[in-house]
């Protein structure tokens, strides 16, 4: 019997949106003054939201950070994602939940709409062995600004890819709702104004 549980990463088995504290954190501070007070302005953010306010799904606050980051090496950015894991703040309540079923016979895979290089650090601190992400562009081993791959609202064709006779999911990701026909145990690492929504939809909540 192949045995999996699923997990988000972002809100989930830490407290951070990786991408973008990623971004704040690790890439912000090197950029042009120009780019930090459009940043801290939120001009992308506030349009972002007005765009979803009318169902229109254009992401520009994640298209400006990934283009901040063009022209770094995926070298440099691995080196620059290890630093940043060790400050991550880790949900360690839902983290002994995974140890748990590890111990029992799950196999922990993460999936994540974050960035490969952050993934593949947190995989590696956490000594989890599978784990499937976005994909960042690259050209002679530099970022393009672009991905090649992206994870966002497409883990259901992952989840149903591993074909596990029984199997877990823990996420905070509203958006995963989509994958939850597929899965015999959704678990959702909800917050408190989120709690109505996930009863909706008669998922199981874990309230932090």
């Amino acid at each position: 019997m192949y045995k999996v549980v699923f997990l988000d990463l972002c809100g989930t088995l830490v407290k951070e949106n990786t991408t973008f504290d990623f971004f704040n954190r690790m890439i912000l501070p090197k950029q042009p003054l120009l780019f930090k007070f459009i940043w801290r302005m939120k001009f992308a953010q506030v349009i972002t939201k007005l765009l979803s306010m009318v169902s229109i799904k254009y992401d520009l606050t994640k298209i400006f950070c990934l283009y901040m980051m063009k022209g770094y090496s995926i070298s440099e950015l691995k080196d620059l994602s290890e630093n940043y894991v060790k400050t991550l703040n880790w949900r360690h309540d839902v983290l002994k939940k995974v140890n748990l079923l590890v111990e029992s016979g799950y196999t922990p895979v993460i999936v994540s709409a974050s960035l490969s290089f952050i993934v593949e650090s947190v995989s590696q601190h956490l000594g989890i062995a599978k784990f499937q992400c976005s994909t960042p562009e690259l050209y002679d081993g530099m970022f393009t600004g672009h991905l090649l791959t992206d994870l966002q609202g497409r883990k259901v064709d992952i989840i149903r890819a591993e074909n596990a006779s029984k199997s877990l999911f823990f996420t905070d990701n509203l958006d995963d709702i989509n994958c939850k026909p597929n899965i015999h145990y959704f678990i959702a690492i909800s917050r408190i104004k989120n709690v109505s929504y996930w009863r909706r939809h008669k998922v199981i909540t874990y309230v932090v």
